[in-house]
C-alpha cells in the first residue's frame, strides 16, 4: 500500500465521512483501443460523462474495517474499469463454414473435483495392471456417451440438478493444409471451462454463453488427437450470475463446437457502421482486422458499393468510409440484407450485414428516422418442445416466428448472452433485439472479481454480436434493485458497465431492467443508474405478486421524476396462467385471470406517453427449479404459451393488442 492510500486509510477511520468523488478525480479515463467507434451516432440525451461516487462511501467508525475493505474493493473495481477494452479480440469466425465436432462425447461427473488433481486431461489407455493410478483408475472408453451440444441435466436424470464438475472427452482426426492457421471455437460451455489438446492446455473460461476461441495450429494433429474439456457449473455467490436466479443451469457443452482452418493471412474480424446523411443514402464505416499487417483486402458488397481496397497497417487494421446512395433500410417490414465479402489473400469471409439507424429525441424512439414503437416479448433460449438451451437455426426460427405471430417485432433476450442462431434469425426475420448479461438480483457487487467476470461478458457479447443488424440494446442488469445490502457498490458496478456498454459501441442504446417504487398510488423512478442509461427498462407485475388483484393498475399513476425526458420500454409484466385450467377471471392460475391481467395492464400502458415498447413475461413457460407449487412443477408459467407451444388466452390479447398500434 503507498503512502496515499495508508493516509487515505488513516482519514477513513477517524473521519465519519469521506467524499470518494474528490479523492478519485485524478483516475486515468476510461481508454478504448478501437478509436474508430467513438465517431458513431450521437444521443440527443446528454450522458452523464463521470461517475458522482459521493454517495458511494458513508463511512461509519464503528464498521471501520468494512469500510476500508469496501473503499479498496471499489478503488480495484475503477482499476478493472479502466483497463482498455475492445471490439476486437483476435479471431472470431462469424458466418464461416467450419467442420462441427457434434455428436456423441464421453463424458463423467467428478463429484469431488478431483479431475484436474489427477490429470484427467491427460489422456491414456486404460491398464488394470499398471503402478500409475492414472492408468488403473480412470477409464475413458468405459464412460458412457452424452450428446453435444446439450445439456449434461437434460440427458441423465441423476444428473438433472447436478452442480458440479464434469469432464468431457472425444477425439478426432484433423487435415489442413501446410501453412494453414486452424481454431478451434466452443460456442457456449456452462458455466465455466478448462480445454486440453493432446494434453496441452489450449484454453479456459468463465461466463457460460459466449464463445471460447483458441488457435491450435501448433497442437492440432492429422490423427487421434484428444480433446478434453473439464466443466464447472457450480452455483456460487461470487458469479455472474449468482447463487439464486430465476431459471434452470442447463450445464454442460450447451453449444456446438467447431473446429476451422484457414490461410495463414486471413481476416480475423470486422465491424460496420452505418449513418443516415439523407433519404435513402448515407456512409458506411467499415474496420478490417487481418491477422497481418500491410497488403489490402478487398471488400465487395454487390448492389451497394463498387469493389474496393481497404490499406492494411502494420497492425493488420484497416478501415474505409463510403458514401452510399438508394439505399434499402433494414426494417422489421423489409429485413434486407446485403452480401458482404472480405478477401485477404486466399481467404474470403463472407457476412450478412443490414443497414439502419438508431435514435432518441426525448422520450421518443427512431429507426431510420421514423417514430418506433417496440411491440415485444421476452424470451428465454429454451427451444419450444424440449428442456434444455437452443441449439439449431430451426430452433430459433421457431421462436422468433411466434414474435412474428403475435404481430411483434421486438424480443428482449433475458436474462444472458442467447445462441447465435437466435441473433442470426432475428437479421432476417426483422426483430429488434435487447441482449443482456446475467447481472442478476442480488449479485456481489462489492468485490472486483464479481466485477470483472460481468465486465468480461458484456465485452464478449458485444465482440461477438456488434455487427448484427437485428440488435439494438446492450443492456446491464435486471432486477438488481438499489435498496439492499450491496447499495452503494451496485451503483459503482452498474453505472461502469453502463459506460463500458457505451464506449465500446455508441451506436446502440444501452439500458437495464429495473422496478419503480409504489407508494400509495403513486410509481416513481428513482433508480440513480437511470442516470446512465439511454433506455429506460421496467418491470411490473401489480396484481400477480403484490396484491390479488389485476385492476390496481387502472389506479396507478406513474411520475417518472427527473427522468420525464427519457423514453421507457415495459420490460416485464405479466401472471402465471396454466395450459387448460379454465375459471373466472378473479381466480388466480386460470387462463382466463391471466388474459384479463393482460387486458387491464395493456389498456393502462397504452396511455402512458413515455413508453415506447412493451416486453411482456414471457413468450413460453420454462424450467425453474424454485418453482415448487403443484400447478408449476418446476416451471414458471407465466408462457403465454406452454413449454410444448399450445397458445393460451393471454396470446390472443397481446396479439390484437399489437395490431392496433403501426
Amino acid at each position: 500500500m503507498n503512502g496515499y492510500c495508508i493516509l487515505l486509510a488513516v482519514l477513513m477511520i477517524s473521519s465519519q465521512t469521506l467524499n470518494a468523488a474528490d479523492n478519485m478525480a485524478t483516475d486515468a479515463p476510461v481508454t478504448v483501443e478501437d478509436e474508430s467507434v467513438a465517431a458513431s451516432a450521437k444521443h440527443e440525451n446528454p450522458i452523464p460523462q463521470g461517475l458522482d461516487l459521493k454517495s458511494l462511501q458513508t463511512m461509519d467508525p464503528a464498521n471501520a474495517q468494512t469500510d476500508m475493505n469496501r473503499f479498496f474493493n471499489t478503488k480495484r473495481i475503477e482499476q478493472i474499469h479502466n483497463r482498455p477494452a475492445s471490439l476486437f479480440n483476435g479471431f472470431l469466425p462469424g458466418r464461416r463454414t467450419g467442420i462441427s465436432l457434434a455428436g456423441p462425447w464421453k463424458m463423467v461427473q467428478d463429484v469431488m473435483g478431483a479431475g484436474f488433481r489427477r490429470k484427467f486431461y491427460m489422456v491414456q489407455p486404460w491398464d488394470p495392471h499398471s503402478n500409475n493410478p492414472m492408468s488403473t483408475e480412470v477409464d475413458w472408453d468405459h464412460w458412457p456417451e452424452i450428446q453435444v451440444p446439450g445439456s449434461f441435466t437434460t440427458q441423465r436424470e441423476n444428473l438433472k440438478y447436478y452442480s458440479g464438475y464434469a469432464w468431457y472427452k472425444r477425439s478426432f482426426d484433423f487435415t489442413q493444409k501446410n501453412g494453414n492457421a486452424a481454431y478451434l471455437v466452443l460456442e457456449g460451455v456452462n458455466y465455466a471451462a478448462k480445454i486440453w489438446l493432446n494434453g496441452s492446455l489450449a484454453g479456459e473460461s468463465v461466463g457460460g454463453y459466449l464463445p471460447i476461441v483458441m488457435d491450435i495450429t501448433k497442437t492440432v494433429k492429422p490423427q487421434d488427437n484428444q480433446l478434453v474439456v473439464m466443466v464447472d457449473n457450480r452455483i456460487l455467490d461470487t458469479r455472474v450470475p449468482p447463487a439464486e436466479y430465476g431459471w434452470n443451469n442447463w450445464g454442460g457443452i450447451i453449444r456446438d463446437v467447431i473446429l476451422y482452418t484457414v490461410p495463414e493471412k486471413h481476416i480475423q474480424d470486422y465491424h460496420y457502421q452505418f449513418a443516415l446523411k439523407g433519404k435513402n443514402e448515407g456512409v458506411l464505416d467499415i474496420i478490417v482486422q487481418a491477422s497481418s499487417g500491410d497488403g489490402m483486402v478487398r471488400l465487395g458488397i454487390p448492389g451497394l458499393v463498387k469493389a474496393r481496397d481497404i490499406q492494411l497497417d502494420k497492425t493488420g487494421q484497416g478501415r474505409v468510409s463510403i458514401p452510399v446512395k438508394k439505399v434499402r433500410l433494414w426494417s422489421p417490414q423489409d429485413p434486407f440484407l446485403h452480401t458482404l465479402t472480405l478477401s485477404y489473400g486466399t481467404d474470403v469471409y463472407e457476412d450478412k450485414i443490414g443497414l439502419r439507424t438508431l435514435s432518441i429525441k426525448g422520450r421518443d424512439l427512431f429507426l431510420n428516422g421514423a417514430a418506433l414503437f417496440l411491440k415485444g416479448i421476452s424470451l428465454h433460449d429454451e427451444p419450444i418442445g424440449r428442456e434444455g438451451r437452443v441449439v439449431s437455426r430451426a430452433e430459433a426460427d421457431a421462436l422468433l416466428k411466434q414474435v412474428k405471430d403475435l404481430n411483434g417485432n421486438f424480443a428482449r433476450l433475458a436474462h444472458y448472452p442467447h445462441s447465435q442462431h437466435t441473433v442470426y434469425a432475428a437479421d432476417s426475420l426483422g426483430i429488434i433485439l435487447w441482449e443482456e448479461i446475467p447481472v442478476y438480483w442480488q449479485v456481489r457487487f462489492d468485490l472486483p472479481e464479481t466485477f470483472e467476470d460481468a465486465r468480461n461478458q458484456l465485452i464478449r457479447l458485444i465482440q461477438r454480436d456488434k455487427n448484427r443488424v437485428s440488435c439494438a440494446l446492450w443492456s446491464v442488469t435486471n432486477e438488481t434493485w438499489d435498496d439492499f445490502e450491496f447499495e452503494k457498490d451496485r451503483h459503482c458496478f452498474t453505472m461502469h458497465l453502463a459506460e463500458l456498454a457505451r464506449s465500446l459501441d455508441p451506436s446502440r442504446w444501452v439500458t437495464a431492467a429495473g422496478s419503480a417504487k409504489k407508494k400509495g398510488h403513486t410509481l416513481t423512478l428513482k433508480d440513480h443508474l437511470f442516470e446512465f442509461l439511454d433506455v429506460i427498462g421496467l418491470n411490473e407485475y401489480y396484481g400477480w405478486y403484490d396484491e390479488n388483484d389485476y385492476t390496481i393498475i387502472d389506479s396507478l399513476e406513474w411520475e417518472p421524476g427527473r427522468f420525464k425526458d427519457k423514453p421507457v420500454i415495459i420490460s416485464e409484466v405479466g401472471a402465471e396462467g396454466i395450459y387448460g385450467l379454465r375459471g373466472s377471471i378473479t381466480q388466480k392460475w386460470t387462463e382466463d385471470y391471466q388474459a384479463e391481467f393482460y387486458k387491464h395492464h395493456l389498456n393502462k400502458l397504452k396511455t402512458i406517453p413515455f413508453v415506447q415498447g412493451i416486453s411482456p413475461w414471457i413468450l413460453k413457460d420454462f424450467n425453474e427449479p424454485r418453482r415448487l407449487s403443484r400447478l408449476q412443477n418446476g416451471y414458471n408459467r407465466k408462457g403465454i404459451i406452454d413449454e410444448y407451444g399450445k397458445k393460451k388466452m393471454a396470446f390472443d390479447v397481446l396479439k390484437g393488442f399489437y395490431q392496433t398500434i403501426q
